[in-house]
């Protein structure tokens, strides 16, 4: 009986398998389509959207930038989100490696910049949002501290690369981008009231960029006695003619605001008036406590771990502490800025300095941090004044459009290809108006 049973199923499942259906000649099971990829050897591509992954791991490093390239070279990560440096450029070798993929150099469209909160109070002067005429003596002292054609020449970002510095406040036009309407440089040898410049090739309409304070092409800065040597690109050595314009300029706003009498010794470094800075110099700006960690200063400058903003934040605070010296150092001052601190404040201006209340000399704090306190909104109406001065690297898709300067996609080989690599291009310093909250020295990448 059950041979009988199976016999009649057979028979039955083959007779409606000879039966004719509407469905037998359209019927088709689901199939995935074969596709082969191809490998690229040359330059890869890389698209605004990203790369396509099932999954996606980050890894939060520690804001410096040969931190992400040591693990891309190790095969620790795919991809990462920093801009090269020239000299990382080479290292990773985009050109000859098999194991690191670059896509062809684009166009960087951003800057980099230092700006000041121009709400706050440095060392007892207000910046009354820029239309203090006290603050702006101020900020063209600190400008002469920066020599931006050396800043461009020697920063480490831009090894191998043309780079120029930039005195406007957009960068020329350049093929089909014209970010600042078509108008070529202002002449800026007449910004500086106190040391105004002459030169036939520079004090032009359309001047080449690094001739504003630049005491190159002024007969009337003061000049020291230089000594040492500096640290960083774009440094002004002690007792140079740019060093001794920014002590007068110092001198100037402390004689108009607070009015006492600031003598300079013979490298043009800042002799404590009698009886010692007055206490608004040197009181640490307790507001908002510096974000992080503690203030330890009255003037609190958040510095960015990459470059060129670390070098240049680095040597401008040598070059401030350098002038405030004497006051730690029992008048002697700093005979050189190389090996020396980028911060004075309350952790290394010792005690009992009778230039500064019988204590510590608080003058400069610099830090590192990875957060920023001065993206905290104020919503009292009242400024947030935990900073004075920062870096910042704004409008890097947007602001700036010319295509000068490259900007190199990398990622590892055969895996996705994602954003990260640039070589750096103009300086821009511009602190003689100051309309606004801030103003800025800026860098910028075109």
């Amino acid at each position: 009986m059950p041979s009988l049973r199976l016999l009649l199923t057979f028979t039955i499942v083959f007779s409606l398998a000879s039966l004719p259906s509407v469905l037998s000649s359209s019927f088709y099971l689901p199939s995935i389509p074969v596709v082969r990829a191809l490998h690229q050897t040359g330059y890869g591509s890389w698209y605004p959207a990203g790369a396509q992954e099932m999954t996606m791991t980050i890894s939060q490093g520690d804001g410096v930038p040969q931190t992400q390239v040591d693990w891309l070279t190790t095969n620790q990560v795919d991809a990462e989100d920093w801009p090269l440096t020239a000299n990382q450029y080479n290292l990773v070798n985009c050109s000859g490696s098999t194991t690191i993929e670059c896509s062809h150099p684009v166009a960087d469209k951003g800057y980099f910049e230092i700006e000041f909160n121009l709400a706050n109070v440095f060392w007892g002067i207000p910046m009354q949002y820029g239309n203090s005429t006290v603050g702006v003596q101020l900020r063209q002292g600190i400008a002469h501290l920066i020599n931006k054609a050396g800043l461009a020449a020697g920063n480490p970002a831009c090894a191998g690369i043309v780079c120029v510095p930039n005195d406007d406040p957009l960068p020329l036009c350049s093929g089909l981008s014209c970010p600042n309407g078509g108008l070529v440089n202002p002449n800026p040898c007449g910004w500086d009231a106190l040391f105004p410049e002459t030169s036939s090739t520079n004090c032009i309409v359309g001047a080449p960029g690094g001739t504003a304070y630049n005491c190159a092409y002024s007969t009337v800065c003061p000049t020291g006695t230089v000594t040492g040597t500096t640290q960083f690109p774009g440094q002004v050595a002690i007792g140079s003619p740019d060093f001794c314009a920014a002590a007068q300029h110092f001198q100037q706003a402390f004689e108009i605001q607070l009015g006492i009498n600031v003598t300079l010794n013979s490298h043009c470094e800042l002799l404590p008036p009698t009886g010692g800075w007055p206490a608004v110099v040197y009181a640490v700006n307790t507001s908002g406590g510096c974000g992080f960690p503690l203030a330890t200063a009255n003037i609190c400058f958040f510095v960015r771990k990459t470059e060129p903003r670390q070098s240049l934040g680095f040597g401008l605070g040598q070059e401030i502490c350098a002038l405030f010296s004497p006051a730690w150092t029992g008048g002697a001052g700093w005979t050189t800025l190389a090996g020396q601190s980028i911060s004075c404040d309350n952790s290394n201006t010792g005690t009992g300095n009778n230039a500064c209340g019988g204590g510590s000399c608080p003058f400069l704090q610099v830090i590192q941090p990875e957060l920023f306190c001065g993206f905290n909104t104020s919503t009292s109406g009242i400024p947030n004044n935990c900073w004075d001065w920062e870096h910042s690297a704004l409008d890097k898709s947007s602001r700036l459009t010319v295509p000068h300067t490259s900007f190199t996609i990398v990622s590892s080989r055969l895996r996705p290809t994602t954003p990260a690599s640039v070589e750096i291009a103009r300086t821009r310093l511009r602190v003689h108006h100051a309309p606004a909250r801030r103003t800025r020295i800026l860098l910028t990448t075109t």
